[in-house]
């Protein structure tokens, strides 16, 4: 299960970047989607939508290490601690929209569960960046 869920969490985390980077430039629905499903496909388009609707644009890369903290024979969970030090958001005019209060931009971590569903395919699920008190998860 490992070895089948590394590419599946590299392509969903590389996917996630560039469709905030040029979210009105293609359909990313459809790249997202070998990738993801369920609730993190949810979560994905929420946040890719927002920033569509908004005209912002992602500027730099976002740097995630995942580290595997519990497989079973279908699932996997993930930690992937995140540094988006280097990110900038955009809005259409090239002004830098602020983050929201408290929201860090590295130390933090996702939290990802990577399953095969009935149909043989390996996708991520489901992904937390918070407690469910609201705290943002740490790595």
């Amino acid at each position: 299960m490992v070895k089948a869920a590394v590419p599946i969490y590299q392509g969903f985390m590389a996917t996630y970047d560039l469709s905030l980077q040029a979210p009105k430039s293609r359909n990313w629905e459809p790249v997202m989607t070998p990738y993801a499903g369920g609730q993190a496909l949810s979560v994905w388009r929420t946040g890719w939508e927002s920033n569509a609707n908004l005209g912002a644009v992602q500027k730099g890369d976002t740097l995630a290490v995942g580290r595997v903290i519990g497989v079973g024979k279908d699932v996997l969970s993930m930690r992937a601690c995140i540094d988006a030090s280097h990110v900038k958001v955009v809005d259409p005019t090239g002004h830098v929209l602020p983050l929201a209060k408290g929201v860090p931009t590295k130390g933090y971590a996702w939290l990802l569960t990577i399953q095969r569903g009935s149909d043989g395919q390996i996708r991520v699920v489901d992904f937390r960046a918070q407690t469910p008190s609201g705290k943002t998860i740490s790595c």
